[in-house]
């Protein structure tokens, strides 16, 4: 899992943020005042936690399917679901009553599903094909726009995602056996919103929600068959047998930040 280059990416950002927000705040300062009450001008780290769900929709693939065998291509969905937990780190500066920002965060996740297919149901006893997709960890870079009511914030976000995903296959029945898997780090964008409640001076608490979109993911589930005759004590490769489709998430997060420097 490549997570060295996201978490750097996410690091000089935050540096970036600091200094930029610092140099403009500097300038600006003298035109703008904060609301009274709260000033969200500042760079802050955090934890969150939440729930994701989603959808793998695709459909099934077989290399060896003739025309008219009663291969089922139709669309098919695999649902989604499991908790995350993970950290953000960012940096707001404050217009007014406008808050601009830009925050990186990164998860881990335990978003899966599987479910169950028949690739021939007409068959006579069709083998049956199981999917099995996990979303090891999901990390985001976004800019954020919202309206501070003093103590309380309210604002949109949107970016860049980047996500881990990995899939099973396993084959069975009517004398099939086979095993495959396919994984890739999948980026894509996220849109979303939240609020955030300034419980002090330098704590806030944070609900966010996020739309993931992750676009293609799958294909062929390379891996070993037993099915052939030549093939059942040692096995062979196989290559024949593939889900692709689009993911898509929705998270619902729960955090607290730090500020640093009041």
């Amino acid at each position: 899992m490549r997570l060295t280059p996201i978490i750097g990416a996410l690091a000089c950002l935050g540096l970036a943020s600091a200094a930029a927000a610092g140099d403009l705040g500097g300038s600006l300062k003298d035109d703008y005042s904060a609301p009274a009450g709260h000033n969200w001008t500042g760079c802050y780290l955090g934890l969150h936690g939440g729930y994701g769900w989603g959808e793998w929709d695709g459909h099934m693939i077989y290399t060896d399917a003739k025309p008219n065998d009663g291969f089922d291509s139709s669309g098919k969905t695999i649902d989604l679901d499991g908790g995350l937990v993970g950290g953000q780190a960012g940096c707001n500066l404050q217009l007014g009553n406008f808050i601009l920002g830009i925050e990186g965060d990164i998860a881990h996740s335990g978003i899966d599903g599987g479910k169950t297919f028949l690739p021939y149901p007409n068959g006579s006893n069709p083998p049956s094909w199981t999917f099995d997709l996990d979303v090891n960890w999901i990390a985001t870079a976004r800019g954020r726009i919202g309206f501070s009511t003093g103590q309380m914030l309210l604002y949109l976000t949107g970016g860049l995602a980047w996500a881990d995903l990995e899939s099973a296959l396993k084959v069975h029945g009517d004398g099939h056996k086979a095993f495959g898997s396919v994984s890739d780090t999948k980026d894509g964008w996220v849109v979303g919103g939240g609020f955030e409640y300034a419980a002090t001076e330098n704590w806030t608490l944070k609900v966010e929600y996020q739309y993931l979109d992750f676009g293609s993911f799958g294909g062929i589930h390379k891996g070993t068959q037993f099915t052939a005759p030549a093939c059942k004590e040692t096995g062979c490769p196989h290559t024949t047998d593939g889900f692709d489709g689009d993911v898509t998430l929705h998270t619902v997060r729960i955090g607290a930040n730090y500020r640093f420097g009041r």
